[in-house]
């Protein structure tokens, strides 16, 4: 008796329905189908000029010209 209220319970909390074949949530899915081969990869690099050679008025009217 305890075991099967220990078991609507858990039932309950996961969201499963009594006659439903359980089903995994998207993110479960998305977690189980991601590809985490490059984990142990050092990231790459983006290079990009240093924020001391950037303009903010130029580039504000390159952000606003470029419609972004």
């Amino acid at each position: 008796m305890m075991l099967a209220w220990l078991r609507s319970m858990a039932d309950a909390i996961l969201g499963r329905v009594p006659g439903k074949p359980g089903r995994l949530d998207t993110a479960t899915r998305m977690a189980m189908d991601a590809d985490f081969s490059d984990r142990n990869k050092p990231a790459r690099q983006h290079r990009s000029r240093p924020a001391d050679d950037v303009d903010p008025i130029e580039e504000l009217e390159r952000l606003t010209r470029d419609g972004n």
